[in-house]
């Protein structure tokens, strides 16, 4: 499953939660969120929290427009080329 995620702070350094299989995918420095993998609920034997946005393929594209262009509004050309970083998520 694909989530929108924010790091632990863990003796005093920023870490991925335990629960992120890999992550640290396309970072938003404007609120300190990251993309990343979780195990799916059914192979899921640990508690993860209910409060993750859960992404799709277009969540994602909607996302790194949003974070690559704010309020601007993107050329055609920029908008493929944001779409086609997420592809083959």
């Amino acid at each position: 499953m694909i989530v929108e995620y924010m790091k632990h702070l863990v003796n005093g350094e920023l870490v991925n939660p335990e629960w992120i299989v890999t992550g640290d995918f396309f970072p938003n420095m404007a609120n300190n969120t990251y993309i990343g993998i979780i195990d799916d609920r059914v192979d899921r034997l640990h508690y993860v929290p209910n409060t993750l946005k859960i992404m799709d393929k277009a969540s994602i594209q909607d996302r790194n427009l949003k974070i690559e262009f704010g309020d601007t509004v993107p050329t055609n050309e920029q908008l493929t080329e944001a779409h086609n970083i997420a592809k083959d998520w």
